[in-house]
């Protein structure tokens, strides 16, 4: 009973007058947007490896948060800690000799508390948390601290301390939003009906702030509960929004049964919802099941329907739609086709005709239906000339009739593209395919005249930036104008640094040097690749600028990450991230700070993802430092033995890594790929037997170190069956050997820039050019060459 308690939670947190807090006003009331998939960091392990580092004794230590150090007895609780493992850091935690220290340092001990929570003994954390006064002791971290022992006490039925600990919590601070769920837990809890009452007040406060908060959908369904006898036309409404937004979940089941108890007090619309066999319901459930996947389903379930419905319906085009996609998504793309034919029978002058149109003519293309494909594809630019599938679909048709043969039809289809859509974003791919047809008939002066009198080129991502260029000098080269085109190499790789096509153009500036064979490229080429990538290259520090430093935000983060708890760090960090997004100087300091407290899935993607512009140029002494930070050396000690032991060069196992996983060793993909190199199980369990590891699990890919192992063993078998091309143990990561080995059967004779063009797969095309970029750049950094080889000419399969 807390009927007084009530009085003094009431005037702390439930003036229902109040405005919404100043962050969800800002942000809109979404939760914080995570800055990467993260997981725990690597702790205190730098200084136990190296890598080979260009000059690191003349980089200055950057900035640093503080950390636990290597010999500290917390070390391996808070390596626990980042790795989630809490019954081994609270096994460690008992030990008596870390008592004295435990109460020398109140955030050791707010540690602690939290390993026992995760651990499963809520009450010793909430004697750990009733001994400090939080407020005096953890003023940084008060609100983390009283929401914990909130989470406590509700665990251990002290609804009294579960109120007043979540009540405690400020309504500036991000956790707000969860405190006001606990604080609703705990009224509720305490039984009496005014603090029923009041715990409607808080859920519909939180409701009104947070709508699509992660625990909305709960707090609906506790709100609605509450509410059945006093104000069941509310509750009926909150059941019906459950029902319809999260209609495959368990809730929505409970939610049609307490509507169904509720009939009485039912609008006609809502008992209308009830009804499991209208079209909109079907819908409902399709399009959850069409998000989830379940793509059989779908098609299943919607084929039934369809059959019961009356032909005018205005479901039908949308529900023939998602059976239509769910073929695609199962690459049925044959029995796709006949329903796409349906919607545009049956849906024409609808939004639903040019979705057919464009999915339609790709489904008939993949099935092998190339004519068919042209009809459909003409239709989109015929009919919707001003839509954006419109270039998209020209562009389709000019490949379409370079694989017929049909070499000047689709140079005329490409022409008009570029005519009609210049600006267009398939504009490059256009201009490409069109070199690509004068090199096969050798016509290396159209290549050259068409590049020169463009105006702009349109290659805007890192697939294409600097391409046509390269291919105007490599026509050069072919046309035997060999001064013409070392000057068109060198001005590609002036133009678009530590890109894929400036890392090909080096390899041709030594190729014309008749010398391939040296570690360092860049050593051949000469004053053309020394001035932009010399090698005794020192780092400028990132300076910390004052204005983080004040943030309470920062100093959350900080000791957070101190003390291992990165996830609960992420949260301050998204939001310090948004709050200073237009000070790029800010972000760097963040970035570097990350950096240096190992936490890389988080500082490389905010440099990777929200910090502009810095790739624009060669690393300098200045901004050296941002491109360690965007491809840093985790794990340094098992990646560098692996590497020697399967003589792997370390840049192609970092590049990898960063592509796959972002260096999380956690992330698990939708195909079940686990862990820093993303192993699937067949791969992973082949790899481990032939690797001598004989106790082999799925889930021990979760472990950094063995992950490496199998991923290193990997890429050892790709090298062996490649001839250690770096292009090709790449291109065979992400598409398979027997696709790599069907490639170079079909076009192996190409050398390596045209053979990367002509991989049919766009994804692993993209992949192959964008891990090649982060290898050179990682070989740049960290290794012995400034610029690596690739051989142009590829091994026979």
């Amino acid at each position: 009973m807390i009927r007084n308690l009530s009085k003094i939670t009431l005037a702390l947190a439930l003036s229902l007058a109040i405005p919404l807090p100043a962050h969800a006003q800002s942000r809109g009331d979404a939760p914080p947007t995570e800055l990467a998939q993260s997981t725990p960091r690597e702790a205190g392990s730098s200084a136990r490896f190296r890598v080979i580092e260009r000059f690191p004794e003349r980089d200055p230590a950057p900035p640093q948060i503080p950390s636990i150090a290597p010999t500290s007895p917390f070390a391996p609780i808070i390596e626990d800690v980042e790795r989630n493992n809490w019954a081994s850091a609270h096994r460690k935690l008992q030990n008596p000799e870390l008592r004295p220290l435990l109460n020398d340092d109140a955030s050791l001990r707010f540690l602690a508390a939290t390993v026992a929570m995760e651990a499963g003994h809520p009450a010793q954390t909430l004697a750990i948390l009733n001994a400090l006064d939080l407020e005096a002791d953890l003023p940084s971290l008060a609100d983390y601290a009283s929401l914990l022992k909130a989470r406590a006490a509700l665990a251990t039925d002290d609804a009294h301390t579960a109120t007043l600990a979540a009540a405690s919590v400020d309504d500036q601070s991000l956790l707000y939003p969860d405190a006001l769920t606990l604080l609703a837990d705990a009224l509720q809890k305490a039984g009496q009906p005014e603090d029923q009452k009041r715990a409607v007040d808080v859920l519909e406060l939180f409701l009104n702030a947070y709508p699509r908060h992660s625990r909305a959908a709960a707090a609906r369904e506790q709100l609605a509960t509450l509410l059945e006898a006093q104000n069941p036309r509310r509750a009926a409404e909150l059941f019906s929004h459950i029902r319809e937004q999260r209609p495959l979940s368990e809730a929505a089941a409970r939610a049609t049964q307490r509507l169904r108890a509720l009939d009485a007090h039912l609008s006609d619309a809502q008992r209308q919802l009830l009804d499991d066999t209208t079209p909109e319901r079907a819908l409902t459930l399709a399009r959850a099941r069409f998000d989830l996947h379940q793509s059989e389903r779908v098609i299943n379930d919607l084929n039934a329907a369809l059959e019961q419905w009356p032909e005018d319906a205005p479901q039908r085009c949308e529900a023939l739609y998602l059976i239509a996609r769910s073929h695609t998504k199962l690459r049925q793309h044959s029995a796709g086709t006949p329903v796409y034919d349906r919607i545009l029978e049956q849906c024409a002058d609808t939004d639903w005709e040019l979705r057919a149109l464009y999915l339609g003519g790709r489904g008939r293309w993949n099935s092998g239906d190339r004519q068919g494909a042209l009809a459909l594809f003409e239709r989109i630019w015929q009919e919707y000339g001003d839509h954006s599938y419109a270039d998209d679909a020209m562009y389709f048709a000019a490949r379409i009739l370079r694989s017929e043969d049909h070499p000047d039809d689709a140079r005329q289809r490409l022409q008009a593209q570029l005519s009609r859509y210049p600006e267009g974003d398939m504009a490059k791919d256009a201009h490409w395919l069109l070199l690509r047809e004068y090199f096969d008939r050798d016509d290396f002066q159209a290549v050259i005249d068409h590049v020169d009198n463009l105006d702009k080129t349109g290659e805007d991502d890192l697939y294409t930036k600097g391409r046509l260029h390269y291919f105007r000098a490599r026509a050069l080269l072919q046309a035997g104008r060999t001064d013409e085109a070392a000057q068109a190499f060198i001005k590609v790789a002036h133009d678009h640094p530590m890109t894929y096509y400036a890392l090909l153009s080096f390899n041709q500036l030594a190729s014309l040097q008749s010398d391939t064979t040296g570690l360092d490229i860049c050593a051949t080429v000469g004053p053309a690749c020394e001035d932009h990538l010399p090698a005794n290259v020192s780092s400028d520090p990132v300076e910390l600028p004052e204005d983080l430093q004040r943030d309470p935000g920062f100093q959350k983060a900080s000791q957070l990450l101190t003390l291992g708890l990165t996830s609960l760090a992420r949260r301050e960090l998204t939001a310090l991230r948004t709050r200073h997004a237009s000070n790029t100087s800010t972000l760097w300091a963040l970035a570097s700070l990350l950096d240096a407290a190992h936490a890389y899935p988080i500082s490389h993607d905010l440099a990777r993802r929200h910090i502009h512009g810095w790739m624009d140029a060669y690393p300098t002494q200045s901004t050296r430092r941002h491109w360690s930070i965007a491809y840093p050396t985790p794990f340094k000690d098992a990646l560098t033995r692996y590497a020697e032991q399967r003589r792997l060069n370390p840049a192609i196992i970092y590049a990898i890594m960063r592509e796959e996983s972002g260096f999380n060793p956690r992330i698990e993909s939708w195909a079940n790929a686990r862990g820093l190199l993303q192993l699937i199980e067949p791969t992973a369990r082949r790899i481990a037997q032939k690797d001598g590891l004989g106790d082999f699990s799925f889930d021990l890919l979760f472990d950094p170190t063995l992950n490496i192992r199998l991923g290193s063993a990997y890429m050892r078998e790709l090298a062996d069956q490649t001839g250690s091309h770096p292009a090709l143990i790449i291109a065979g990561y992400n598409g398979g050997f027997g696709n790599v080995s069907s490639w170079l059967k079909e076009f192996g004779h190409e050398d390596l820039d045209l053979f990367v063009e002509n991989i049919p797969y766009g994804q692993t095309r993209d992949y192959t050019k964008r891990v090649l970029m982060s290898f050179w750049i990682y070989s740049y950094l960290y290794g012995d060459a400034r610029v690596p080889a690739l051989p142009f000419t590829l091994p026979s399969p």
